[in-house]
């Protein structure tokens, strides 16, 4: 091959790998601030905040996800290749859990730009489930035995207001409760919330014939099990 040609050939090959580079997308960034609804990190306890990046799928995009101080009140996340994403951005406390989050969807991130989230993600305390459970003085399994049917359900937060009321059968099936216990969502966190339950039997109509009360405070974003003892009343429907 003469020089002449050599040259050409080298041409070619640069120009193909600038064609290649040419069309090639930049990641973006997002600028994320946050506030808390007119409280401060230090009087909710939020040591940092994290921010979560979530694809179309779902999936997570930053592994780990990026944290900032919390008093900062913002954070750059960089590196987010271009598409539309769900942004989660989470309240640590100082042992690292996640009690607060604010959501925005359809952040869209072009290539090569910055994207601001707009407006600020307020944070707020997650919500909390109980799982719910019981069980007889002579242990756990014993609806038959104590002749209970049905179980009634009443759920009260802090300031007594009815936060759930449901019937169960007294032997949940797996098939229907797949938890094993009867999970009950939406709660507030950081609250007192108590549980009182009666024990029906197979009368027409049904008579009450156990009492239980349980307490628990609950945990924000975490699941709490409960287990109710169910103790037999002085006499049918005088349970207090």
């Amino acid at each position: 091959m003469n020089k002449t040609m050599w040259f050409l050939g080298a041409c070619v090959g640069l120009s193909c790998l600038s064609c290649g580079s040419e069309g090639a997308e930049e990641p973006g960034s997002i600028l994320v601030r946050w506030k808390f609804g007119g409280k401060t990190c230090q009087d909710l306890g939020v040591d940092t905040v994290r921010v979560r990046v979530l694809d179309s799928e779902g999936k997570e995009l930053l592994d780990p996800a990026p944290t900032f101080p919390c008093a900062s009140g913002e954070g750059l996340v960089e590196g987010v290749p271009p598409g539309t994403y769900e942004v989660i951005v989470e309240g640590l406390t100082f042992q690292g859990h996640a009690h607060y989050e604010g959501t925005r969807t359809g952040v869209k991130v072009d290539s090569g730009k910055p994207t601001e989230v707009s407006p600020w993600v307020t944070l707020e305390l997650k919500k909390s489930e109980v799982l719910l459970n019981w069980e007889f003085p002579q242990g756990s399994g014993q609806c038959t035995g104590s002749k209970v049917v049905q179980v009634q359900v009443w759920g009260y937060d802090s300031s007594s207001s009815t936060v759930h009321s449901g019937e169960y059968p007294c032997i949940l099936l797996p098939e229907t409760y797949p938890d094993l216990g009867v999970l009950i969502s939406g709660l507030r966190g950081n609250e007192e919330h108590t549980f009182v339950l009666y024990g029906l039997n197979n009368d027409t109509p049904p008579a009450i014939t156990h009492h239980g009360e349980q307490k628990v405070t609950t945990v924000p974003g975490e699941r709490s099990p409960v287990i109710v003892l169910l103790t037999p009343c002085p006499a049918p429907n005088q349970c207090p």
